[in-house]
């Protein structure tokens, strides 16, 4: 089929499901509407950008060339990201069969930040064919925005995970960095303030390195708050414990997952977490926060820990109101999590540690959460798997769509 796939295109999940539907045969046009165009070099798939350069009536400048876009390119189906903005904009071009994809902040933040926010989200869910939800608790607030979705919802983690890289093996990095004795925690998110919570994971390290001197700390992933953290841990007297990595590409991820022992995330909010799935992969036990989405994939005591956060609907109502008061979280400007005080529990840090230590302590239960994990990420986090639901909830639509407009008027304004 063509595919059309209206996108910020600026993450490597983004790549990945472009290039996964032009190896399974698709022919795939990816098109971003960002003010800075992205680099998007995905063998077999076209990139198209087109951003204003003059600011007034954007909106419509931008829908009219979307418009005029996929007339030329003649796609079967649209897939969006994001409601509140590519999603939007599918919409208001009348394009049909439209599927669109929701991530996390998008919509369990983004909507109650402000009252277009909303009103944004609700027009592109009131006016897909399909919305994609990668977590039960997206699904749920899907439904509290538009309950008349709840037939079109569909839980699908279509973010899932290349199980071809991220899977068991041998790794050279320990020999590497010198630490072939000692124990590696890995953390894998970007370091963005009030939502991953990187911070409270920095403040429990001294506790963890004060009950296990041999641990050693692995933090991948770049952000706003890199040059916060990276002073916190030169003040703290324990970056020689840890190499600080910044931003890797995906085959050197899986080589430094492979060369840990534990995989820990302290995020306050999140959807699907690709990191978590990709950590669950190579068969590391995990220790996370108690967050929804984390809950889909973790069983406290069974595969992983889950350290409590404190009250999530306090939390969930200061990130919104974060988001509203600084949108330049969004364009990734250096920020202090000082500006951005969280409602979380006053023992997080002191918690985080206190699971940590106690998974270090326990190599057999380790090594059976690991196990579990594999199988867990074997049995519902393989994109190919998971593309094929997509096929298929595509097709459907398409033959639904065509059905109609055979019998009646066509219903794409695009078309």
């Amino acid at each position: 089929m063509k595919i059309a796939f209206v996108t910020p295109a600026t993450s490597m999940h983004e790549k990945l499901i472009a290039a996964t539907a032009v190896e399974r045969g698709h022919e795939v046009l990816v098109i971003s509407n960002r003010h800075v165009k992205p680099e998007f070099d995905v063998h077999g798939v076209v990139f198209h950008h087109y951003h204003p350069v003059v600011a007034r009536l954007r909106t419509i400048q931008i829908v009219m060339h979307l418009k005029k876009v996929l007339r030329e390119f003649k796609p079967d189906i649209v897939l969006s990201s994001l409601p509140v903005s590519d999603g939007f904009l599918v919409a208001l071009t009348g394009f049909h069969p439209h599927i669109t994809c929701t991530w996390g902040t998008d919509i369990l933040h983004t909507p109650y930040t402000t009252w277009l926010a909303g009103q944004r989200t609700r027009f592109a869910v009131r006016r897909a064919d399909a919305i994609i939800c990668n977590t039960a608790q997206i699904r749920n607030t899907v439904h509290q925005l538009v309950p008349s979705s709840a037939p079109r919802t569909h839980f699908l983690p279509i973010f899932a995970i290349n199980l071809n890289l991220f899977t068991p093996k041998r790794s050279g990095i320990r020999s590497e960095l010198g630490w072939t004795s000692n124990k590696i925690l890995i953390m894998t998110r970007t370091h963005y303030p009030a939502i991953y919570g990187i911070e409270y994971f920095v403040e429990a390290i001294p506790l963890i390195l004060k009950a296990e001197s041999n641990v050693r700390i692995i933090i991948a992933g770049s952000g706003s708050l890199d040059c916060e953290l990276h002073q916190r841990l030169v003040e703290l007297d324990v970056m020689d414990k840890v190499r600080w990595l910044g931003t890797v590409d995906q085959k050197a991820l899986a080589g430094y997952l492979n060369a840990s022992d534990i995989y820990v995330s302290t995020n306050l909010s999140d959807g699907l977490s690709n990191s978590l799935l990709e950590a669950m992969a190579v068969a590391l036990p995990v220790v996370v926060s108690a967050i929804p989405p984390n809950q889909d994939w973790v069983v406290n005591g069974e595969n992983g820990l889950l350290v409590d956060v404190g009250d999530l609907g306090k939390i969930g109502k200061a990130i919104n109101r974060h988001l509203r008061d600084h949108p330049d979280l969004w364009n990734e400007v250096e920020a202090s999590s000082s500006d951005f005080p969280m409602p979380v529990s006053p023992s997080y840090s002191q918690d985080i540690a206190t699971a940590v230590i106690a998974l270090l302590r326990e190599p057999e239960l380790r090594a059976e959460m690991g196990r579990r994990n594999l199988r867990i990420a074997r049995e519902r986090a393989d994109l190919d798997t998971q593309f094929a639901e997509f096929e298929r909830l595509a097709e459907r639509l398409i033959a639904e769509h065509r059905g109609q407009v055979n019998g009646a008027p066509a219903h794409s304004d695009a078309d």
